[in-house]
């Protein structure tokens, strides 16, 4: 399978950023996929060379990574916890709905 690893993040300031959450799945998919990295950070027109790099590559499966915004507050409330993981290689988190009904 051919997995496309697109690294979303144009923010630069305060410092451009190494797009790690999306580079430690990259690592930690198994050797037998083809991976295709593209971090459009720099690029000039970055959803032409989405467009131009799909049709040319044809990825089976397309994985993107974001900046987290919000700083290191990983413990605050999300949209919908029980299926969010957050954070990078250095801090994740995943909640499952409770079974039990009250």
């Amino acid at each position: 399978m051919r997995i496309a690893f697109i690294s979303a993040n144009r923010e630069q300031l305060p410092d451009a950023v190494i797009p790690l959450g999306i580079l430690s799945v990259m690592a930690a998919t198994p050797a037998r996929h083809e991976k295709l990295f593209w971090d459009l950070c720099f690029e000039p027109d970055p959803l032409e060379t989405v467009a131009r790099r799909l049709r040319e590559s044809q990825p089976d499966l397309v994985a993107i990574g974001l900046r987290e915004y919000l700083g290191a507050d990983f413990f605050s409330p999300s949209p919908r916890p029980e299926w969010t993981i957050r954070g990078g290689p250095m801090q994740c988190r995943c909640r499952r709905r409770s079974n039990s009904r009250s």
